[in-house]
């Protein structure tokens, strides 16, 4: 547990698993949400594989990636859904990543 708390500390992979919450996505989007080059966030992904916190799944040319709902996850991804209500970034992440999924996906 210490494992994901230590990874889930970073901001950047805190804000990727509050959008994948929302929904299912592709790098693109996710970069276009987050303002950061493929490579960076593509790193950030690949921790969070490697922590089994998310998994993939091709689709045609696109890879999209959704939460793995592990029993020892649940309490961290309702606390990100409860943080929510008190962090506008965390909110305005999932709008706009609707927005760019419809564009990137």
């Amino acid at each position: 547990m210490a494992y994901l708390h230590k990874v889930l500390g970073d901001p950047v992979r805190l804000r990727i698993v509050n959008m994948l919450l929302a929904s299912p996505s592709c790098v693109k989007a996710l970069c276009a949400v987050l303002d950061m080059s493929q490579p960076r966030v593509s790193r950030h992904v690949a921790v969070l594989k490697a922590a089994n916190i998310i998994d993939s799944r091709r689709e045609g040319k696109f890879v999209f990636f959704s939460l793995q709902y592990e029993k020892e996850c649940e309490g961290l991804f309702q606390c990100i859904i409860n943080a929510r209500k008190d962090f506008e970034l965390l909110r305005e992440d999932v709008k706009r990543l609707q927005n760019f999924q419809k564009e990137f996906c």
